[in-house]
């Protein structure tokens, strides 16, 4: 409708293999810039956010934790670049 303004969360798949643009693709940057670049009076890139899915086959809490870690360094890379 006219006049409404969108909010836009980017996901990133840091991982879990099901939804949302690897932070590493050449094309997550461009996507996150052309989000916030290209009708701004109308889309808000607001952030960014993943899922760590990938760590329901851990069998311990080291290894969740680790899955954890990677995730977050990932996500913070991707909004630092």
């Amino acid at each position: 409708p006219g006049g409404k303004r969108w909010l836009v969360w980017l996901k990133l798949d840091c991982g879990n293999g099901r939804a949302g643009i690897r932070p590493t693709d050449p094309e997550a940057l461009a996507l996150a810039r052309a989000i916030a670049q290209g009708s701004p009076e109308l889309v808000t890139l607001v952030g960014v956010y993943a899922h760590c899915g990938n760590t329901y086959g851990c069998r311990d809490i080291p290894a969740i934790q680790a899955i954890a870690r990677d995730t977050t360094a990932a996500v913070l890379e991707f909004v630092t670049a």
